[in-house]
């Protein structure tokens, strides 16, 4: 591939003159890049509504051997492309609040009552994400531990994990994905569900997989 034009770039160039099934992988790509480089190529092709061939059929359109090679290659781009985590929290700070915002007549007062007090007899307020959503993790920490409660935050995948078994009944951990299909993130909302926490999907993806092993989502 050329230096001039990345994945995305492509996929966007090219979509047109694409068939339906192709399209659909593409749509995804374009929207979740960042969620697309955690996926196996059966996980995506579910989540784009495809089919395994249509994947790799797409990824040797883009010039690759195959899926992984795309994957490993769309990583790289991302973390190239990402500007550092000081120049891009404030954006999307700003942007969480507004979309919040703009959806706050759809939000459960009862919902947000139960989770408010859930987290006043917390023990330990917990947040995972990776990516993007990590950083909105951070800020959540952040933002609770200055109203008193004992917060932390979790963007590795792996400690997302070791902490996740570590919690029981009185912890409650919110987990933050935008598409609601990070594989990460999932699991380990998952185990920290079968440890006892008490858990809530921050996600924009209604019926997504963690909304399925959270107990609440928002």
């Amino acid at each position: 591939m050329g230096e001039e034009f990345g994945i995305v770039e492509k996929l966007r160039a090219m979509i047109k003159g694409l068939n339906p099934a192709e399209k659909k992988a593409a749509r995804y790509i374009i929207d979740f890049p960042d969620d697309v480089i955690h996926h196996s190529i059966s996980e995506l092709s579910v989540l784009a509504g495809t089919s395994e061939t249509t994947i790799f059929r797409l990824s040797k359109k883009l010039n690759f051997n195959g899926y992984q090679a795309f994957k490993i290659q769309l990583a790289r781009e991302l973390s190239r492309e990402s500007p550092p985590i000081s120049a891009d929290k404030n954006k999307l700070i700003s942007d969480l609040i507004d979309a919040l915002n703009q959806q706050n007549h759809l939000i459960d007062d009862e919902q947000l009552d139960r989770i408010a007090k859930r987290m006043v007899k917390a023990n330990r307020v917990i947040f995972f994400g990776v990516a993007s959503s990590g950083i909105v993790a951070e800020f959540g920490a952040t933002l609770f531990m200055r109203a008193g409660f004992s917060t932390a935050f979790y963007t590795d995948p792996h400690l997302q994990i070791m902490t996740a078994v570590s919690l029981n009944w009185d912890d409650i951990v919110f987990g933050i994905s935008a598409s609601g299909n990070i594989r990460d993130t999932v699991k380990s909302i998952e185990v920290a569900s079968d440890s006892g926490a008490y858990t809530v999907a921050i996600t924009g993806g209604i019926g997504s997989r963690i909304v399925s092993v959270s107990k609440e989502t928002i």
